[in-house]
């Protein structure tokens, strides 16, 4: 595409098993369908032979190598901040698929009312990863956290943006995982320690929906039913409560896998054209 540093560009990690490189062109492709307008970086642990041999480099237009230092599984996206070559940065899981064209609104949204952020809500008690969040709190030194899903975040380049993910990987190093949680068989989770640095830093979270039930991502996990398709740009999410819309949904543990594998196929398909 010609640019050396675009305003606003996403970023999908993908290293390991050939899956991930797979699940992060159908992320891609969905991107390309129903956004268009803005790059697309992969962070990767594969060379150019692997890409190119995978069909899927015309989907990127920027490939950034993946750090060697960083712990296998999701702590990888506590570097995404160090791997950023964007002013303003959207990171989206690759097991996410942007299913609505209203994108826009958040990168607006965004852009104007905050530094580093993504979808969530303070917490000072309950229950997560199996803990007591008073005590991860304690932990923390901290009065609340955000408790979070983080199969998107948002962040511009500077110092709120870099202290984020300086901070939370700082709480990696000191805590170590403290929740015992293995994700995925692949290693500690990501989010107690960005939830534990946004507590830190003061950051508010996005909110995690609208008064129409529109949101920028939810995850398909605990929903009873789930309605997607590639075309029609509509959504919904059917949990315990409400209906919900998400421009990105989240197909954690690619739940329900036929749902996901058909939208994916179609997209790639989609994105070729």
């Amino acid at each position: 595409m010609g640019h050396v540093l675009p305003t606003q560009g996403y970023q999908i990690i993908a290293i390991g098993p050939a899956r991930y490189l797979d699940l992060a062109a159908a992320c891609a492709a969905s991107l390309r369908v129903f956004d268009g307008s803005r790059p697309i970086q992969l962070v990767t642990d594969r060379d150019d032979a692997a890409l190119r041999d995978s069909g899927y480099g015309h989907l990127f237009d920027d490939f950034t190598p993946a750090p060697t230092d960083a712990p296998a599984g999701p702590i990888i996206k506590l570097h995404a901040y160090d791997c950023a070559i964007y002013d303003e940065t959207m990171f989206v899981d690759a097991d996410c698929l942007l299913l609505k064209r209203d994108i826009d609104t958040y990168w607006s949204r965004l852009s104007a009312d905050y530094q580093a952020t993504l979808p969530g809500h303070w917490r000072r008690e309950g229950q997560w990863y199996g803990m007591d969040i008073a005590e991860m709190c304690r932990l923390a030194r901290i009065a609340r956290l955000v408790q979070m899903n983080s199969g998107t975040f948002y962040f511009k380049r500077g110092l709120i943006g870099k202290s984020l993910f300086d901070t939370a990987r700082a709480l990696f190093g000191r805590l170590g995982n403290f929740t015992r949680h293995i994700h995925g068989g692949t290693g500690a989770p990501d989010e107690p320690y960005l939830a534990m640095a946004m507590g830190m830093l003061g950051l508010d979270p996005h909110p995690m929906r609208d008064e129409q039930c529109n949101s920028w991502m939810t995850a398909t996990m605990n929903s009873l039913e789930v309605h997607v398709d590639a075309t029609s740009g509509r959504p919904a999410l059917v949990k315990r409560h409400r209906t919900l819309s998400p421009s990105l949904c989240h197909f954690t543990n690619l739940f329900p896998r036929e749902a996901y594998d058909r939208v994916a196929r179609e997209l790639l398909v989609m994105a070729q054209a």
